[in-house]
């Protein structure tokens, strides 16, 4: 086997590429492949362009192209401002497994908000032709991040959403979450946090009957430093409702999907040297959980 290999040549700020192609795009890309890149000269702008084959094994004996292969195109505009920039990107892949072709178009934007803080968005708009079946399905996802600060108040969100049948890593999902922290004092604080969070993904080839539903918040404080010494108290509510737990405790999934929820107090005392050279943690957590069943 020989992954995580591949030869490059730079010439003006540019580069091909040739090996593993390794590429985290909403729709991922790993294996066998050629990529080129073309800057100008203050890398301002900037293309990028590869054709990956599947196959993470250079030296794979399956004839080229077996495992499906993709495509992809990035434009990036003002790339060298991380505050202020923009990215286009064309995607295209074989999906062998799912018997698919997928075509993504997609679009990210940073922007710097001044006193509102930083946001950054992801728009994907998919179109995928499923060959046995003769379905054609269109897809989207929209996805956006915000950190900001007012005052006293530091605040930061993840907000997503995907049809069911997106041909993404994160299909049929919908996903909130967001976290406040409020300076009490140099050493104290007030925090708080909620996760909520849909998923239901779906396939034409496979038989998906996932659905889980979870709610989590959490709200406490961090105590003022004495001397060496920090408390914190934080209370947390979590529900989660799935046909998974029916089937990790052996119950026919009936439509009626078994929910828990659960209290609890959680306390953690920190001690630490003058030296900082010793540390001493004391954790307390204390619970009260609950389940039902409720009709899906």
């Amino acid at each position: 086997i020989v992954s995580n290999t591949y030869l490059s040549y730079n010439l003006n700020k540019n580069e091909i590429r040739l090996g593993n192609i390794s590429r985290t795009f909403e729709v991922p890309f790993f294996g066998r492949g050629a990529e080129v890149t073309f800057n100008n000269k203050t890398k301002s702008r900037g293309l990028q362009a590869g054709f990956i084959d599947e196959n993470f094994n250079l030296i794979q004996k399956n004839s080229f192209l077996k495992n499906g292969y993709g495509f992809y195109a990035v434009g990036m505009l003002n790339q060298q401002n991380t505050l202020n920039n923009y990215t286009f990107n064309y995607i295209f892949k074989e999906d062998v497994y799912e018997n698919a072709l997928h075509h993504v178009m997609g679009s990210e934007i940073n922007r710097n908000l001044g006193k509102f803080g930083n946001l950054k968005m992801r728009i994907y708009e998919g179109y995928s032709n499923y060959k046995s079946d003769k379905i054609q399905n269109l897809s989207t996802a929209i996805e956006a991040q915000h950190i900001g600060e007012y005052k006293t108040i530091r605040t930061s969100g993840n907000y997503f959403y995907s049809t069911k049948y997106f041909p993404g890593n994160r299909r049929g999902l919908l996903q909130l979450q967001q976290t406040f922290t409020k300076s009490l004092s140099k050493t104290s604080s007030l925090y708080a946090s909620v996760f909520a969070s849909d998923f239901a993904p779906r396939s034409y080839t496979y038989n998906m009957n996932i659905k889980s539903t979870n709610i989590r918040t959490d709200a406490g404080i961090n105590l003022p430093r004495l001397k060496n010494i920090t408390l914190t108290l934080t209370y947390q509510y979590q529900r989660e409702a799935s046909n998974s737990i029916n089937r990790q405790l052996n119950i026919a999934d009936t439509g009626n999907f078994l929910s828990i929820d659960a209290h609890r107090l959680v306390s953690n005392l920190n001690w630490t040297s003058p030296n900082q050279y010793h540390s001493f943690i004391i954790g307390v957590d204390g619970n009260d959980a609950d389940n039902a069943a409720h009709a899906a």
